[in-house]
């Protein structure tokens, strides 16, 4: 239920962010594509690898973040939406989106913090905004803001439902009692 309303918020807030031509790097499910007005031209991107784990859009280009197919200052909008804690070298991803923005172009950015590892093994880092803006502010980019997507009661609540599926998860696999407990544990999560 959190992921769903972030994404429903997220999707307000981004909506005054998007224009001209638009490329989203780590495009994925393609989501964002179908969010947009007629107005923006949409370039998802993706990696060969990342699709292979299951993911259901369809990239108009396969590329490495770190080394993307684009001229200097030809686009006007990078998403990097949920994938640098993905990039082994983030900070290329980072220096390539400062090199294919036009001039008053942005750069917009989500990123986890308090998340489960998902998409494993390739998912390596999470983010502080204090980490964020010294990388962004190292390759030319200007913070407009920063806004956390979640409280402390929902980060706790996240953590507590995370542990107990977890939990519930790995006495399902050893084949032990707590698996009587799982009605009780669902409910709760």
């Amino acid at each position: 239920w959190l992921v769903a309303r972030y994404r429903k918020n997220a999707s307000k807030w981004l909506k005054g962010h998007y224009r001209g031509i638009l490329v989203d790097v780590g495009c994925g499910d393609d989501k964002l594509r179908k969010t947009l007005p007629p107005t923006v031209r949409y370039i998802g991107v993706d990696y060969p690898i990342t699709m292979a784990l299951g993911y259901s859009g369809s990239p108009d280009i396969f590329a490495d973040a770190a080394y993307l197919p684009f001229a200097g200052r030809s686009v006007d909008t990078v998403c990097l939406l949920d994938v640098l804690e993905h990039l082994s070298a983030p900070e290329k991803a980072i220096a390539e989106a400062a090199r294919i923005l036009r001039q008053g172009g942005k750069c917009v950015i989500h990123v986890p913090f308090f998340y489960p590892l998902h998409d494993e093994p390739f998912d390596y880092q999470r983010w502080t905004s204090h980490g964020l803006e010294r990388v962004l502010k190292k390759y030319g980019f200007t913070m407009v803001t920063i806004n956390p997507s979640t409280n402390p009661m929902e980060t706790s609540a996240v953590i507590f439902c995370t542990a107990m599926a977890k939990g519930l998860y790995d006495s399902i696999n050893a084949k032990n009692l707590m698996i009587l407990s799982a009605p009780i544990i669902l409910a709760m999560i």
